[in-house]
């Protein structure tokens, strides 16, 4: 976790653009329909900087970029895509379905970079705990390199409590989760009052690009025709 990595107030208006967006607030496009993604609880948008570019101050931030680049121990990153995440509060406390993201490893999903050589920086714009359907991981299983997990659509955890290693850090405005891409993690319902709101920034070895995008799930389909480096 790199705590109070980004400035606080920086991280709160980028937030609230994105939260607009969510409320239809802002007339959609075309290009941002076609990446918008909603499932029991959870909406995704697929680079929504294209739309919002308060977010893109975000992506260039090198403070970010650095330290993702020292995690991975690789010269330079470059940001691959992004996912702005909005998770709504369970509409009964007895669904424990309702906005779960299953356990899984990112590169299952992008295995057409070739190498693991990935990072994501998840960036709250809420303060954000288990309870609020934040983000479990288990520790250290991005040394496991044999598994590659694909259980994003999967909403059976299992019993957290029984799986082995599992962490679930509190995160607060500003703070940075960041995890390989062999990391398994995984998420639960909302249980607060309000949505929980996120960045997923997606980031990749320079040395990677191009990807290739045909072995990669169908969701990064959208990626087609970019940039050949794939910099947003």
């Amino acid at each position: 976790m790199w705590r109070g990595g980004l400035r606080e107030d920086e991280v709160s208006a980028v937030g609230e653009s994105i939260m607009k967006y969510f409320s239809h607030d802002l007339i959609d496009s075309a290009l941002i329909t076609d990446l918008r993604r909603h499932s029991h609880g959870l909406e995704r948008v697929f680079d929504l900087q294209t739309a919002l570019p308060e977010i893109s101050g975000l992506l260039v931030n090198s403070r970010l970029l650095c330290m993702a680049a020292s995690l991975l121990k690789v010269e330079a990153v470059r940001v691959f895509y992004t996912q702005a995440i909005v998770k709504y509060p369970a509409q009964r406390p007895t669904d424990h379905t309702y906005g779960v993201v299953g356990w899984h490893k990112d590169f299952a999903y992008w295995l057409g970079a070739r190498a693991p050589r990935m990072i994501t920086a998840w960036i709250p714009f809420v303060d954000t705990s288990a309870d609020l359907g934040g983000l479990h991981y288990v520790d250290g299983s991005h040394r496991d390199r044999g598994t590659v997990t694909k259980g994003f659509n999967n909403p059976d955890l299992g019993t957290l409590n029984e799986v082995e290693r599992v962490i679930s850090p509190e995160l607060s405005i500003g703070d940075v989760a960041f995890h390989h891409c062999l990391t398994t993690h995984a998420s639960t319902p909302n249980k607060g009052a309000g949505p929980r709101l996120a960045l997923a920034v997606h980031l990749l070895d320079v040395s990677l690009a191009p990807v290739n995008l045909a072995l990669c799930h169908q969701s990064l389909k959208f990626l087609e025709g970019s940039d050949p480096t794939l910099v947003h």
